[in-house]
């Protein structure tokens, strides 16, 4: 036989014994690859996509403590909305406000309520167990599925858990739960929850709605698709970073401001960090005060480490000792990869937490930070009994490799135009619009901007005037601006009935 290639053993009795050692070593493997599952682990973070919303939701442990052989994983609190006006800073993560890690592979967590939700996660295949019970009703998970998958780029063994409703006659009953699944990779945790904090009921339509699951969407080791933002991160610049930032005040007439920013040198101080930051701002005033004016300087800018620095979005922190908090909330969308845009919201105190504003008033607007780019940005915003609004927006960056949106051109000093008058009328007006240049002066260009900034209108006036059609446009409120030769000679509102 050893002419085909093919060695028989010398004694058959040794192959036979081989077998049993054989299926030794594979049970013996396969319990290990059991036991190694764990919803979450101490130093890693999770970035959760909340399905249905454009927001996401990170989790980490906050601390970790062994007791009687027990392994007590403490997850930070989080901000969350109680109903349409309320708020509190100390709401449970979507996995509740503790892990028990036993032994046995088996995880305690606990909802709102305190009832105790039993995870089996070294169960085989289409095993099942006892994961709730209250009044005679009990709710058993069973895993139905165990295989390799891929996500974010990465490849692993995943279970996935299924649920069922049972009542006192252990006969299966319908219930919210039978289509929820709970997802854990081997070696990386949690790919996808329902919101365990209140299960086994669903969360109210206020909390994204009664289907609501937390899909991986990062983590940090390895590093893996999205990466959650801090406020460390938002002040992280390097010299050569540059980003400029266009600003709006419309209120009795409006005010254009255009800021550029470039960061010459860094400076790390241990628990703060130092910019030399060039500053060039050019400002227009209001058609009622028209005024130009430009500015260049070099300052510096610091921020300073403290206890919120490094905290993860809906991560509340104490800013003062009127324990107003804040928090990230990330609003990004799945295939974004570098640009975050997270709203900033603070909380007043008191029994019911309500949102603060734009410089710590009311206002119509969530402020936005972005990673390596500060802010706030923001548009539109209204502060509560007044018409004015104001915006703040990021219209051009250059940061390493990375360049987006269009420079903002800044006449420098010795460009200054000198004041050129001009008049139109009738403002408000229904019908057509007489614009001319002051007497003795040349002709100019005359256009119009909806409250969106969209253009909507250019037309050529000449020295002597002339009269605008402004029929095809709806009524409502405009912005114009005039210009001669690449200069702005003023600009304003401009009501149409």
């Amino acid at each position: 036989m050893e002419g085909y290639g093919i060695r028989m053993p010398c004694d058959p009795s040794s192959f036979h014994m081989k077998i049993p050692l054989l299926l030794l070593i594979i049970g013996f493997w396969a319990n290990i690859q059991a036991q190694d599952y764990h919803l979450l682990k101490s130093g890693r973070f999770g970035l959760f996509y909340v399905s249905g919303k454009d927001v996401f939701a990170s989790i980490r442990v906050k601390e970790d403590t062994v007791l009687g052989g027990d392994t007590i994983l403490i997850l930070p609190t989080r901000i969350e909305k109680l109903n349409d006006t309320c708020y509190t800073a100390y709401g449970p993560s979507f996995l509740g406000p503790q892990i028990i890690l036993r032994d046995s592979s088996e995880h305690l967590l606990f909802n709102r309520w305190g009832d105790t939700l039993r995870f089996r996660l070294g169960a085989s295949l289409q095993e099942a167990w006892p994961v709730w019970a209250d009044s005679g009703f009990y709710i058993t998970g069973r895993v139905i599925s165990h295989e390799p998958d891929s996500f974010l780029g990465l490849v692993d063994s995943l279970k996935t858990i299924a649920f069922q409703m049972h009542d006192s006659n252990h006969q299966a009953v319908p219930h919210a739960v039978d289509s929820l699944f709970l997802r854990v990779s081997q070696h990386h945790g949690i790919v996808e929850s329902p919101d365990l904090s209140f299960f086994p009921n669903v969360p109210p339509k206020w909390r994204y709605g009664p289907q609501t699951r937390y899909r991986l969407a990062g983590i940090n080791t390895p590093e893996a698709g999205m990466q959650p933002l801090t406020w460390r991160e938002v002040w992280d610049f390097s010299p050569g970073d540059e980003w400029h930032v266009e600003g709006h005040h419309l209120s009795d007439g409006f005010v254009l401001t255009k800021t550029i920013n470039r960061i010459l040198s860094r400076e790390d101080l241990g628990d703060s960090v130092t910019y030399l930051l060039d500053k060039e701002v050019e400002i227009f005033g209001p058609s009622y005060n028209p005024f130009h004016s430009y500015t260049r300087d070099t300052t510096q800018m610091g921020f300073r480490f403290h206890p919120g620095t490094d905290r993860l979005s809906w991560e509340a922190y104490n800013r003062n000792e009127a324990n107003v908090v804040m928090m990230l909330q990330d609003t990004l969308t799945p295939s974004s990869t570098w640009l975050d845009l997270p709203s900033i919201i603070t909380y007043d105190s008191g029994l019911c937490w309500f949102p603060v504003g734009l410089w710590g008033q009311d206002t119509y607007c969530l402020m936005k930070y972005t990673r390596g780019l500060g802010g706030p940005y923001f548009e539109d915003c209204r502060f509560a009994g007044s018409t004015a609004t104001y915006s703040e927006i990021l219209v051009y960056y250059r940061k390493d490799s990375l360049v987006y949106g269009t420079p903002l051109l800044i006449a420098s000093q010795a460009d200054m135009p000198e004041p050129v008058g001009y008049q139109l009328g009738p403002n408000p007006t229904a019908g057509p619009l007489w614009v001319s240049p002051a007497a003795g002066q040349p002709g100019f260009r005359f256009e119009l901007f909806d409250i969106q900034g969209r253009k909507v209108f250019v037309a050529p006036v000449p020295a002597g005037g002339s009269v605008l059609d402004l029929s095809a446009l709806p009524p409502g409120l405009y912005l114009y601006r005039v210009h001669r030769q690449g200069h702005l000679l003023g600009q304003g509102k401009l009501l149409r009935h």
